[in-house]
C-alpha cells in the first residue's frame, strides 16, 4: 500500500487497509488482499456456507464436501411446511381481498343504479379552438375534460365557457 500514515495509525491502518495481505482462516492461503476476501471466501471449498435454503429458515452452516448430503428432502422439511403456511397465509389474503373488491364493486353498481342517471362519454374529448381566420388549431386554446356523468338520464346537456380572442366578456 502507498498510502502515507501516522505512526500512530500504522496498526490500525495495517488491519483495515484493502491492500493489506491475509490468510484465509480455513484453508491457509496466504497472502490474499483483504479486499479480495470476501471473493475467496465465496470460491473456497474449506470455508463454511450457509444452506442456500436459509432464507427459508434453515439454519446449517457446512462446508461444500457436506452441503450435498445436507441438501436433502428430510433435513428441509420446517423448511417446506413453513413455506406451504406462507403460501397458505397469501391465499386466505388473496380470497379475503377478492370478496372485498366483490363488495365494492356489488356496491358501485348499486350506487350507479340508484342514481338514475347516464354516462355522457366515458372518454377525454379535447377541444380545440380554431382561428376562423387561418383555420389553424392553436394547442394554447385548447383543452380536455374528463369523463362526465349526469344525473339526469334523459338529458344529455354540456356547459361551455368560451373567452373571445380579444379577452372581452366571457360568453
Amino acid at each position: 500500500c502507498k498510502d502515507s500514515v501516522f505512526q500512530v495509525e500504522l496498526e490500525h491502518h495495517e488491519s483495515s487497509c484493502p491492500e493489506s495481505p491475509v490468510s484465509c482462516p480455513f484453508c491457509q492461503q496466504t497472502n490474499i488482499k483483504l479486499a479480495r476476501m470476501p471473493d475467496h471466501a465465496k470460491s473456497c471449498d474449506k470455508t463454511p456456507k450457509a444452506c442456500p435454503l436459509k432464507e427459508y429458515g434453515c439454519s446449517f452452516v457446512g462446508l461444500a464436501s457436506v452441503m450435498d448430503e445436507h441438501l436433502t428432502v428430510k433435513n428441509h422439511v420446517p423448511c417446506f411446511q413453513q413455506l406451504q403456511k406462507g403460501l397458505e397465509e397469501r391465499d386466505t389474503e388473496i380470497a379475503r381481498l377478492r370478496d372485498q373488491l366483490d363488495t365494492l364493486t356489488n356496491r358501485f353498481k348499486e350506487f350507479s343504479a340508484s342514481t338514475d342517471g347516464a354516462l355522457l362519454f366515458d372518454k377525454e374529448i379535447k377541444w380545440v379552438v380554431l382561428v376562423p381566420a387561418d383555420g389553424k388549431a392553436y394547442d394554447d386554446y385548447s383543452t380536455a375534460t374528463s369523463p362526465m356523468y349526469t344525473h339526469v338520464p334523459s338529458k344529455t346537456s354540456f356547459c361551455f365557457t368560451l373567452k373571445s380572442w380579444d379577452g372581452g366578456l366571457e360568453h
